[in-house]
């Protein structure tokens, strides 16, 4: 017997609303200190600019690093404790050897497959 979908896998609306409701908070953040960016950069004595620019690069931070996660995980699904992966996340290599499932194969026994 397969296993219940999840209730949001079949429906593309749903998660596109989920996705704007996440990420509303910061939306209107950055919307607020753009319209406010005279009054912040006077109070915080730097130009305007700079503090309209800030909130920018702190999405464009946020969602580099949603990237780079997202990529990061996926290494580790297919490559397990290797080590680059070890390296990547700041872990001693020779962990890896203490690791219950240090590596992942496919179902011919290459990682190749499962990328």
């Amino acid at each position: 017997m397969a296993a219940p979908k999840p209730a949001l896998a079949q429906s593309y609306a749903a998660n596109v609303v989920l996705v704007i409701l996440t990420l509303f908070p910061g939306l209107i953040n950055t919307s607020a200190i753009s319209l406010d960016a005279s009054v912040i950069g006077s109070d915080l004595h730097v130009a305007p600019a700079l503090a309209a620019t800030l909130p920018l690069l702190s999405d464009a931070a946020l969602a580099f690093g949603c990237v780079l996660a997202a990529e990061l995980g996926r290494r580790v699904a297919i490559e397990g404790a290797s080590e680059n992966v070890c390296r990547d996340l700041g872990i001693p290599p020779e962990w890896a050897k203490h690791c219950e499932d240090a590596f992942h194969l496919g179902h011919d026994n290459q990682r190749d497959d499962l990328a």
